[in-house]
Protein backbone atom coordinates (compact mmCIF):
# COMPACT_ATOMS: atom_id res chain seq x y z
CA UNK A 1 0.00 0.00 0.00
CA UNK A 2 1.62 3.59 -1.29
CA UNK A 3 2.27 5.87 1.85
CA UNK A 4 -0.43 7.98 0.16
CA UNK A 5 -3.54 5.48 0.50
CA UNK A 6 -2.71 4.62 3.95
CA UNK A 7 -2.93 8.41 5.30
CA UNK A 8 -5.63 8.93 3.53
CA UNK A 9 -7.11 5.67 4.77
CA UNK A 10 -5.98 5.89 8.14
CA UNK A 11 -7.24 9.55 8.02
CA UNK A 12 -10.67 9.22 6.78
CA UNK A 13 -11.25 6.05 8.99
CA UNK A 14 -10.49 8.03 11.75
CA UNK A 15 -13.35 11.00 10.88
CA UNK A 16 -15.63 8.31 9.75
CA UNK A 17 -15.46 6.31 12.90
CA UNK A 18 -15.40 9.87 15.13
CA UNK A 19 -18.57 11.44 13.40
CA UNK A 20 -20.63 8.46 13.56
CA UNK A 21 -19.66 6.04 10.80
CA UNK A 22 -22.54 3.23 10.83
CA UNK A 23 -21.85 0.74 13.32
CA UNK A 24 -23.59 -1.69 15.05
CA UNK A 25 -23.84 -1.21 18.64
CA UNK A 26 -25.53 -4.64 19.41
CA UNK A 27 -24.19 -7.33 18.23
CA UNK A 28 -26.83 -10.64 18.05
CA UNK A 29 -24.78 -12.15 21.03
CA UNK A 30 -25.65 -9.09 23.05
CA UNK A 31 -29.24 -9.34 22.28
CA UNK A 32 -29.14 -12.73 23.06
CA UNK A 33 -27.19 -12.27 26.54
CA UNK A 34 -29.72 -9.40 27.49
CA UNK A 35 -33.03 -11.23 26.61
CA UNK A 36 -31.78 -14.61 28.29
CA UNK A 37 -30.58 -12.28 31.84
CA UNK A 38 -34.41 -10.70 31.16
CA UNK A 39 -35.91 -14.58 31.25
CA UNK A 40 -33.63 -15.70 33.90
CA UNK A 41 -34.60 -12.60 36.17
CA UNK A 42 -38.51 -13.42 35.55
CA UNK A 43 -37.90 -16.50 36.44
CA UNK A 44 -36.33 -15.68 39.56
CA UNK A 45 -39.32 -12.86 39.89
CA UNK A 46 -41.99 -15.87 39.92
CA UNK A 47 -39.79 -18.32 42.37
CA UNK A 48 -39.85 -15.38 44.49
CA UNK A 49 -43.91 -14.73 44.62
CA UNK A 50 -44.52 -18.61 44.72
CA UNK A 51 -41.99 -18.60 47.64
CA UNK A 52 -44.66 -15.73 49.61
CA UNK A 53 -47.90 -16.98 48.61
CA UNK A 54 -46.80 -20.95 49.02
CA UNK A 55 -44.40 -20.33 52.43
CA UNK A 56 -46.51 -22.61 54.15
CA UNK A 57 -45.80 -25.84 51.70
CA UNK A 58 -42.00 -24.15 51.16
CA UNK A 59 -41.31 -24.48 54.64
CA UNK A 60 -41.83 -28.24 55.02
CA UNK A 61 -39.26 -29.21 52.48
CA UNK A 62 -36.92 -26.96 54.72
CA UNK A 63 -34.95 -29.90 56.36
CA UNK A 64 -35.94 -30.02 60.35
CA UNK A 65 -32.65 -29.32 61.41
CA UNK A 66 -32.69 -25.80 60.53
CA UNK A 67 -34.27 -23.72 62.74
CA UNK A 68 -37.04 -21.21 61.24
CA UNK A 69 -38.61 -22.94 58.37
CA UNK A 70 -40.50 -20.39 57.80
CA UNK A 71 -38.06 -17.56 57.92
CA UNK A 72 -36.03 -19.46 55.57
CA UNK A 73 -38.76 -19.86 52.82
CA UNK A 74 -39.58 -16.24 53.06
CA UNK A 75 -35.92 -15.58 53.15
CA UNK A 76 -35.10 -17.46 49.77
CA UNK A 77 -37.91 -15.42 48.50
CA UNK A 78 -36.03 -12.33 48.93
CA UNK A 79 -33.15 -13.41 47.47
CA UNK A 80 -34.87 -14.52 44.14
CA UNK A 81 -35.96 -10.91 44.05
CA UNK A 82 -32.93 -9.38 44.71
CA UNK A 83 -30.95 -11.97 42.57
CA UNK A 84 -33.64 -10.84 39.77
CA UNK A 85 -32.77 -7.55 40.47
CA UNK A 86 -28.77 -7.56 40.22
CA UNK A 87 -29.02 -9.72 37.30
CA UNK A 88 -30.84 -7.22 35.43
CA UNK A 89 -28.64 -4.68 36.57
CA UNK A 90 -26.02 -5.44 34.41
CA UNK A 91 -22.54 -3.93 37.22
CA UNK A 92 -24.25 -6.36 39.83
CA UNK A 93 -25.10 -9.71 37.66
CA UNK A 94 -21.57 -11.11 38.05
CA UNK A 95 -22.06 -11.12 41.90
CA UNK A 96 -25.66 -11.54 41.73
CA UNK A 97 -25.57 -14.82 39.11
CA UNK A 98 -22.63 -15.97 41.79
CA UNK A 99 -24.60 -15.81 44.26
CA UNK A 100 -27.60 -17.61 42.77
CA UNK A 101 -25.58 -20.51 41.96
CA UNK A 102 -24.05 -20.96 45.26
CA UNK A 103 -27.77 -20.81 47.06
CA UNK A 104 -28.59 -23.27 44.34
CA UNK A 105 -25.78 -25.62 45.22
CA UNK A 106 -26.80 -24.96 48.94
CA UNK A 107 -30.27 -26.69 48.16
CA UNK A 108 -28.51 -29.61 46.38
CA UNK A 109 -26.61 -29.94 49.40
CA UNK A 110 -28.72 -29.32 52.28
CA UNK A 111 -32.53 -30.41 50.95
CA UNK A 112 -32.34 -32.56 47.54
CA UNK A 113 -29.55 -35.26 48.12
CA UNK A 114 -30.69 -36.01 52.01
CA UNK A 115 -34.43 -36.00 50.06
CA UNK A 116 -33.11 -38.44 47.22
CA UNK A 117 -31.17 -40.90 49.89
CA UNK A 118 -34.11 -41.00 51.99
CA UNK A 119 -36.78 -41.81 49.13
CA UNK A 120 -34.23 -43.02 46.28
CA UNK A 121 -37.42 -44.36 44.17
CA UNK A 122 -39.41 -41.22 43.61
CA UNK A 123 -38.37 -40.02 40.29
CA UNK A 124 -39.75 -36.49 41.41
CA UNK A 125 -37.21 -36.26 43.90
CA UNK A 126 -34.13 -37.27 41.24
CA UNK A 127 -35.73 -34.53 38.98
CA UNK A 128 -36.02 -32.01 41.40
CA UNK A 129 -32.54 -32.37 42.66
CA UNK A 130 -30.85 -32.13 39.07
CA UNK A 131 -32.83 -29.12 38.05
CA UNK A 132 -31.54 -27.55 41.56
CA UNK A 133 -28.36 -28.74 39.96
CA UNK A 134 -28.61 -27.53 36.82
CA UNK A 135 -29.57 -23.88 38.04
CA UNK A 136 -26.53 -23.83 39.77
CA UNK A 137 -24.54 -24.81 36.93
CA UNK A 138 -26.40 -22.00 34.68
CA UNK A 139 -26.19 -19.59 37.28
CA UNK A 140 -22.60 -19.89 37.69
CA UNK A 141 -22.25 -19.99 33.16
CA UNK A 142 -24.62 -16.96 33.54
CA UNK A 143 -22.15 -14.94 36.02
CA UNK A 144 -18.99 -16.54 33.77
CA UNK A 145 -20.58 -14.82 30.74
CA UNK A 146 -21.15 -11.51 33.07
CA UNK A 147 -17.29 -11.22 33.93
CA UNK A 148 -16.55 -11.34 29.98
CA UNK A 149 -19.12 -8.26 29.32
CA UNK A 150 -17.77 -6.38 31.99
CA UNK A 151 -14.26 -6.74 31.02
CA UNK A 152 -15.23 -5.54 27.51
CA UNK A 153 -16.50 -2.70 28.75
CA UNK A 154 -14.91 -1.71 31.29
CA UNK A 155 -13.47 1.81 31.73
CA UNK A 156 -12.15 3.65 34.49
CA UNK A 157 -14.16 7.14 36.23
CA UNK A 158 -15.58 7.07 32.53
CA UNK A 159 -19.88 7.67 32.59
CA UNK A 160 -20.73 6.03 29.46
CA UNK A 161 -18.32 2.92 28.86
CA UNK A 162 -20.17 2.11 25.75
CA UNK A 163 -19.35 5.08 24.02
CA UNK A 164 -15.79 5.17 25.83
CA UNK A 165 -15.48 1.73 24.00
CA UNK A 166 -17.25 2.50 20.16
CA UNK A 167 -14.82 5.89 20.27
CA UNK A 168 -11.68 4.17 21.19
CA UNK A 169 -10.47 2.86 18.18
CA UNK A 170 -11.47 5.90 16.54
CA UNK A 171 -9.28 8.06 19.13
CA UNK A 172 -6.51 5.43 18.57
CA UNK A 173 -6.75 6.25 14.33
CA UNK A 174 -6.70 10.10 15.38
CA UNK A 175 -3.65 9.88 17.46
CA UNK A 176 -1.77 7.39 14.50
CA UNK A 177 -2.74 9.73 11.91
CA UNK A 178 0.24 12.21 12.27
CA UNK A 179 2.59 9.60 13.05
CA UNK A 180 1.43 8.11 9.57
CA UNK A 181 1.65 12.19 8.25
CA UNK A 182 5.40 12.41 9.52
CA UNK A 183 6.24 9.08 7.82
CA UNK A 184 4.93 10.60 4.59
CA UNK A 185 6.50 13.28 4.60
CA UNK A 186 9.74 12.40 6.31
CA UNK A 187 10.41 9.22 5.08
CA UNK A 188 13.72 8.69 6.32
CA UNK A 189 12.48 10.22 10.09
CA UNK A 190 11.56 6.12 10.85
CA UNK A 191 15.50 5.20 10.18
CA UNK A 192 17.12 7.81 11.95
CA UNK A 193 14.86 8.03 15.37
CA UNK A 194 14.75 4.16 15.80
Amino acid sequence: MSRTRLIWSCGFRSVADTVGAPQQPYSMTDTRQALGRILVALSLVVFGVQHFIYGGFVATLVPAFMPGRLFWAYFVGVAFFAAAAGILYHLLARAAATMLGVMFFLFVVLLHIPRIIGNSSNGNEWTSGFVALAMCGGSWILASLSTSAKKRTHSSNLGNTSLHWRLWPSGFNIMSTPVSVRDWAHPGFREVHS
